[in-house]
């Protein structure tokens, strides 16, 4: 109903909002082909992408991981793709699936390494090594780790270097390793 109510809406941003209000609201509530159907009618392409991205990441949190990565698979947007595999390996982890969360870990991993970004590439990466370390997979998470560090200390030193360093920092003390993360951010702050 509030659907069709949308496609009256004469202001083309109008609409897309309403419509992009229902996409949350059907993907919060697993209604996944209405869902699709409502993606379909949005012009903004921006907002599909931020639309598809928050679709995974209902969907992930209700328990379909299968279906959060079909939907982050179609994700033209490489950063929001990474956003979305992030947030559903974040969610395997949560809910014990160890096998699901490395896989997803390594399809965040493919796309991080497309990003343009260096600072965004080194988030990624040390969110990866996370992820796998929650997954009990130690040597994935130190080799992400390492290309995290390598990543935000192959450039001139610059605020967004520090705010790599950070990321990789971060990902250390959510490991288990914080003396090591003090290093880091005493090394920044010396």
């Amino acid at each position: 109903e509030a659907t069709e109510s949308a496609k009256a809406i004469h202001r083309t941003d109008m609409r897309d909002w309403a419509l992009g209000e229902i996409l949350a609201a059907q993907a919060r509530a697993g209604m996944q082909r209405e869902a699709m159907i409502t993606v379909r009618r949005i012009g903004d392409p921006r907002l599909i992408i931020v639309a598809l991205r928050d679709i995974a990441s209902f969907l992930a949190a209700a328990g379909f991981a299968e279906e959060a990565l079909n939907a982050a698979a179609i994700i033209p947007d490489d950063l929001k793709r990474a956003e979305a595999l992030a947030a559903i390996a974040s969610l395997q982890v949560h809910h014990l699936d160890s096998a699901g969360a490395r896989q997803t870990a390594l399809r965040l991993t493919a796309t991080a390494r497309r990003l343009d970004d260096p600072a965004k590439k080194v988030a990624y990466f040390a969110r990866a090594a996370v992820i796998f370390d929650g997954a009990g997979d130690r040597l994935s998470a130190r080799a992400n780790l390492e290309t995290a560090e390598t990543l935000a200390r192959g450039t001139a030193r610059t605020a967004k270097t520090d705010t790599a360093l950070r990321h990789v920092a971060a990902a250390l003390a959510e490991m288990g390793q914080p003396a090591k993360a003090m290093a880091m951010l005493d090394q920044l702050n010396g």
